[in-house]
């Protein structure tokens, strides 16, 4: 099982964290004296003889500035690709890769799938871009894992895209569901026939459309 910080244990490493919070920032973010602080610091005061008031402002507040610190750390990474360690490269690429790997393997609705992969590959091309730039480094069979989907594999979820949504439909009303004008009286009657709706239409035509800007 996991082990779960007391609140003692929050109090003591905000006391000892120095470097990060000043007695001063945190006490005039937790409303707690000053000299307190301070007399923790020093050893001349005890965290275990603090009021439960006090402990769980102090308390409190550590949890909110690692909440933040993960939810900064987690927009660099995930959103930014800016990493500050080969362990951040690491946890990146093992992510992205995983999640691929389960949307392709699962049973779930293909269109959603496919949105969420193509979201993966995204990230993947921009790790192969940046960890290099940034000084990290790839491992060699994860990035020869990555470039394979990219060429190779997206294809592949198109067409399975394509084929569980428009299978069992001609081919003229495929192309006018893929390519006609929506308000022509073509692309209706094709709508009508093939028994879909406009969310599926508009998905599939959006896995077009991604895959041909893919191959430009």
């Amino acid at each position: 099982m996991e082990n779960k910080m007391t609140l003692t244990d929050k109090v003591k490493a905000l006391i000892e964290d120095d470097e990060h919070y000043t007695a001063y920032q945190i006490a005039k973010s937790t409303g707690v004296n000053q000299a307190n602080i301070t007399q923790l610091r020093n050893g001349n005061r005890k965290v275990e003889r603090l009021s439960l008031a006090v402990a769980e402002k102090l308390g409190k507040f550590w949890e909110e500035q690692m909440m933040k610190k993960q939810m900064d750390k987690e927009t660099r990474i995930y959103r930014n690709a800016k990493f500050i360690d080969q362990t951040e490269v690491d946890e990146f690429v093992n992510h992205y890769l995983t999640k691929y790997r389960d949307l392709i393997s699962s049973s779930d609705d293909a269109l959603t799938n496919h949105t969420q992969a193509v979201s993966c590959i995204k990230q993947m091309k921009r790790v192969l871009k940046a960890a290099p730039v940034q000084g990290f480094e790839i491992n060699a069979d994860q990035r020869e894992i990555m470039e394979t989907i990219i060429e190779e594999d997206y294809q592949e979820i198109f067409r399975q895209v394509k084929d569980s949504d428009f299978n069992n439909i001609n081919v003229v009303d495929q192309w006018q569901l893929l390519l006609g004008n929506k308000h022509s009286k073509e692309y209706q009657e094709a709508k009508k026939r093939a028994k879909v709706d406009n969310e599926t239409v508009d998905s599939a035509r959006k896995a077009l459309d991604d895959l041909q800007n893919h191959n430009d």
